[in-house]
């Protein structure tokens, strides 16, 4: 397996690994917001907020899960009628439109990052660049998934085209 390859692989596994603690920290403080407000009559100011933001973090590190397994929704109709070297084609631009949407979601949540960084939030004083962070930083990371998908389009193109067995 290339270097490349093998660095998101890593990558992906330490955002595997993140996830459920992310989870388990807005299911916590989802939790004690509901006790202190109801049961205890004492809203706490800040865990509103803070479950917000990591329900943000946690759907798009979920999504770079999903462009690396490939488990995205997708509409296959039309595609499953053309040949194999149709459906690889086809299924090449698509990564390609992919990766184009996803790098100028990266470098526009790069500059709103930067737009924000003196920007906080109400209840906890965040700064608000740490929740908009998100956008970019896993935009990139689905885009290094997406490139992976991308080479191996093209390995299955080549191999289609040369009528080498594919392993």
């Amino acid at each position: 397996m290339p270097i490349f390859e093998r660095a998101i692989e890593a990558i992906n596994l330490g955002v595997k690994r993140l996830l459920p603690f992310v989870l388990f920290l807005m299911v916590v403080v989802a939790f004690l917001q509901v006790i202190y407000r109801y049961a205890l009559q004492l809203p706490l100011v800040w865990s509103e907020e803070l479950a917000r933001y990591l329900f943000v973090w946690l759907t798009l590190m979920g999504s770079v899960i999903g462009v690396a397994e490939g488990t995205h929704i997708t509409v296959e109709v039309m595609t499953r009628l053309l040949p194999r070297g149709g459906q690889l084609f086809l299924r090449l631009i698509g990564h390609l439109a992919v990766l184009v949407l996803l790098a100028i979601l990266t470098v526009e949540g790069i500059q709103l990052t930067q737009a924000t960084a003196a920007q906080t939030s109400s209840g906890m004083g965040l700064r608000m660049s740490y929740v908009y962070a998100a956008v970019p930083l896993n935009a990139f990371l689905m885009g290094l998934n997406v490139i992976r998908w991308i080479l191996a389009d093209l390995r299955g193109l080549r191999t289609w085209a040369t009528g080498e067995r594919m392993s």
